[in-house]
């Protein structure tokens, strides 16, 4: 996990990803401070989605205190609007087959899976459920 924060989100790398034309955030803040947050990419469409338009849910952060508390749910809207907007048909996410909490979460918005794929954690492999809602 260290090693994935390590190379992810740090702060060089989270300023690289901020000037990609392909990535918007969603930003949720309490008195000016950040407390979650939605990236999304247009960059990626799994072939089992495709030909479809397609935007990825590529995060979902909430500081721990804050979880629980509907800001999951409003980043969650925000980005299904986001894609309307868009005129995406798709929205989809990559969730670990483990984090049954976030499955229901995602379950509970309209999401489903379609396939799994191997994520690499540092030097850990996992499995996720890649999740779409049609829209």
């Amino acid at each position: 996990m260290a090693l994935y924060i390590q190379q992810n989100l740090s702060d060089d790398s989270i300023q690289l990803e901020l000037e990609y034309t392909t990535n918007t955030f969603i930003m949720m803040l309490d008195d000016e401070v950040i407390i979650g947050y939605a990236k999304l990419s247009e960059s990626i469409v799994p072939k089992a989605l495709q030909p479809l338009t397609a935007l990825q849910i590529s995060r979902i952060y909430i500081a721990k205190k804050y979880i629980g508390k509907g800001i999951g749910k409003q980043l969650m809207q925000m980005s299904i609007q986001l894609a309307k907007e868009n005129n995406k048909q798709i929205i989809w996410l990559g969730v670990w087959e483990k984090n049954e909490h976030a499955i229901n979460f995602y379950q509970h918005g309209g999401f489903e899976k379609f396939e799994e794929e191997i994520f690499v954690l540092g030097k850990d492999e996992q499995t996720d459920w890649l999740m779409k809602k049609q829209l």
